[in-house]
């Protein structure tokens, strides 16, 4: 079973995640990380949304951190109407394909394909995603990896895919 990044995207793109609302794009990405065994949980703050996403254990620890929101597209300008993932000519369009639903779209398919054949690898890949990067950012990553410390949890190695 293989997730396809494209149409993973184009779920993403439909979901209206103007800050610090993520439009049940993080619900999106916990029905697809639990169904390759991945323990989803939130770590939310006032009105921002934070998923918390493990598969394995101990080190290192591997994250890779995305945000679901989007500035508001405001109303001139759009080609496509902004929440209607569109294909044209080659291209992708719709809110966020470029920052950064996209990204967060490759990598957890990428991730859910590598738990599948290697299980039983050594460490934990994590994945963090907010609704809160567009805006102050005080209740989103910043908040979730404090969190995380408190527990002694913190990620070893983050890329972030902007």
């Amino acid at each position: 079973m293989q997730q396809d990044p494209l149409e993973l995207t184009k779920k993403l793109i439909a979901c209206e995640s103007v800050t610090p609302s993520d439009a049940g794009s993080l619900k999106i990405f916990a029905d697809l990380l639990t169904r390759y065994g991945f323990i989803c949980e939130e770590i939310n703050r006032g009105n921002t949304k934070n998923l918390w996403a493990k598969y394995g254990s101990g080190s290192p620890v591997f994250l890779f951190a995305g945000h679901v929101d989007v500035v508001p597209p405001g109303a001139d300008g759009w080609k496509f109407p902004p929440f209607e993932p569109t294909e044209d000519e080659g291209f992708l369009y719709g809110r966020g394909t470029q920052d950064m639903k996209t990204s967060d779209a490759c990598f957890a398919a990428a991730a859910c394909e590598f738990v599948s054949k290697h299980p039983q690898f050594k460490g934990t890949i994590a994945m963090l995603f907010t609704s809160d990067e567009e805006g102050d950012g005080k209740d989103g990553t910043k908040y979730a990896l404090e969190v995380l410390a408190e527990r002694e949890a913190a990620p070893d190695f983050c890329i972030v895919g902007e």
